[in-house]
């Protein structure tokens, strides 16, 4: 079976993907977070336990997708309208946003890293892959300074560009070919050695006790389930270093140096091994016992930072957003750009615009509807408040 932690069960369509994940992984603890919404392939904020088989879309094409923070001390510098404006000028010209990437290799990918994947893609990818470390891309990916007393915080929210749809694309094919197989050859061998008097009925008995999986649910077993974790683990790697990169770049240019111990991190599509336990995370984020934890809002209400607890009924598992309530096609048909820049008074962007409407804040859950019913996973620390926010537009 499986739980919904929510208090708002209207989401139909969303429910409707759940149950037919359901049918498949039964048997798998599925534990379906806050801000869950319809998501292609999977519902996003879906957690679940994984055993002996798994569905490379339930992970998403954007693997290792996450969000990165670093703590930049109030009384050494300071983010005044003249700075932002820097800021924002810094970030246009060194950060590739939507489907740009780097002309060159970024500086910071450490010497000698090397893509090493499973998965077949061809060099034109991989070479783009190398230039795509250190840029954000598009929807709601998104780069965000946020203030509260003692420092600033700037967050970079990015994944594993088109080299995470490559991998993905490439380890669902091969689901696709090998989930149905085994069924398709005892249909055939039925057809071809039994009498017709009785091949029906066992056709039927057979088709009843295992039924065709759908291409978007078909799922990876045995040594093709290993070489995706590989690849997977391979690809998260890749995403943590995209984000590490974008912000040492923003920092150099800021004259800001670069100290491990002010980054924190939260990544939210990928699969962990954790006391014995794989469990899958799309759309949603680690919240183990004492773990920081990062769970972006919308543009205008922030970003929740908070420490788990560690709570098994939620597959150690936290909320990764607030979730969308609007499509992006509906977001950009009913939303108004005049409320748009409104609720945005305030916050220094030059990204609020028609081509991003579909991010506007009123395309999500209210912030609310999480704080609601998060305490059970994660204790809140602070919700940091935006003073700046960047989108490809």
């Amino acid at each position: 079976m499986y739980k919904i932690m929510s208090n708002n069960l209207t989401d139909y369509e969303a429910i409707n993907q759940i149950e037919e994940i359901n049918k498949i992984f039964n048997d798998n603890n599925i534990v379906i977070m806050p801000d869950y919404h319809a998501g292609k392939g999977c519902v996003v904020g879906t957690t679940m336990l994984i055993t002996d088989k798994v569905c490379p879309n339930h992970v998403g094409v954007d693997i290792g997708c996450g969000i990165a923070g670093y703590k930049i001390d109030k009384r050494y510098f300071k983010f005044d309208v003249e700075k932002l404006k820097e800021l924002d000028d810094i970030i246009r010209k060194n950060i590739p946003s939507g489907l740009s990437i780097n002309k060159r290799k970024s500086k910071f990918i450490p010497k000698g890293y090397e893509i090493k994947l499973r998965a077949k893609v061809d060099r034109q990818a991989m070479d783009r892959a190398y230039l795509s470390l250190g840029t954000l891309g598009g929807g709601n990916h998104f780069i965000e300074v946020g203030e509260n007393e003692e420092c600033y915080i700037l967050f970079v929210h990015s994944g594993s560009r088109n080299l995470g749809v490559q991998v993905a694309s490439y380890h669902q094919n091969i689901a696709i070919d090998t989930c149905n197989k085994e069924r398709v050859e005892y249909i055939y061998n039925i057809t071809k050695n039994v009498a017709p008097e009785e091949r029906e009925k066992l056709i039927e008995e057979y088709k009843k006790e295992n039924p065709h999986i759908p291409n978007p649910s078909c799922y990876l077993k045995g040594v093709y389930l290993e070489d995706y974790l590989f690849d997977m683990r391979v690809m998260e790697e890749f995403a943590c270093l995209n984000r590490e990169i974008m912000i040492k770049t923003i920092l150099e240019k800021l004259d800001i140096p670069f100290v491990k111990g002010n980054y924190i991190e939260s990544t939210h599509n990928y699969i962990e091994d954790y006391k014995g336990l794989h469990i899958l995370r799309k759309g949603a984020t680690s919240a183990k016992k004492d773990e920081r934890v990062i769970i972006p809002l919308n543009m205008r209400d922030g970003i929740i930072i908070g420490i788990g607890k560690g709570n098994p009924e939620w597959n150690y598992s936290a909320p990764h957003g607030a979730g969308r309530i609007l499509s992006r096609k509906k977001a950009k048909e009913n939303l108004s750009l005049d409320e748009f820049k409104e609720t945005m008074e305030g916050i220094f962007t030059t990204c609020v615009s028609n081509s991003t409407l579909d991010e506007s804040p009123m395309a999500y859950k209210p912030m609310e509807e999480i704080l609601e019913i998060i305490g059970d996973t994660i204790e809140i620390e602070e919700i940091v408040k935006p003073i700046y926010n960047f989108k490809a537009n």
